[in-house]
């Protein structure tokens, strides 16, 4: 009775130590995931480009809305940034990337009709917006 060897569960061993091998490397996968998570969801979205809080601000009004004052011709070929305007009577989103060429983002829900003379004007001209943070805040607020 004591001179039995008591048995080494080996296989169950091993078992347990795979699956925590495989279950380190799932976790390690996914804090070092560095794709977005909305990739899936809008996958012709372009990439924007982002700017210092110093030029953001050196470059908007003083009404608090985002909409970038006029800038030289050059940094405007250099910049991507996003264009909201009626397109008859239909307020769309446009991307300009750094090379000038432009996507249509989207068609918004905003009723162009019912807006202001000089929110109309404005539309008509065009907003120009550096960040999607400014974009959306805009959409919003004509939304509302």
């Amino acid at each position: 009775m004591f001179s039995q060897k008591k048995r080494v569960p080996w296989g169950w061993i091993a078992i347990v130590i795979v699956l925590a091998a495989f279950g380190f490397l799932m976790i390690f996968a996914a804090l070092t995931d560095d794709s977005d998570p909305q990739e899936g969801e809008n996958n012709n979205m372009p990439q924007q480009n982002v700017q210092s809080d110093q030029e953001d601000d050196a470059n908007t009004d003083n009404d608090g809305n985002g909409e970038e004052l006029s800038a030289p011709a050059s940094k405007i070929t250099q910049e991507s940034y996003y264009l909201v305007k009626n397109d008859n009577n239909v307020v769309r989103v446009y991307f300009y990337d750094t090379h000038g060429q432009s996507v249509e983002l989207e068609e918004t829900d905003i009723m162009y009709e019912i807006l202001s003379e000089s929110d109309q004007k404005r539309l008509d001209e065009g907003i120009r917006l550096s960040t999607r943070e400014q974009l959306n805040k805009l959409i919003m607020d004509y939304e509302s």
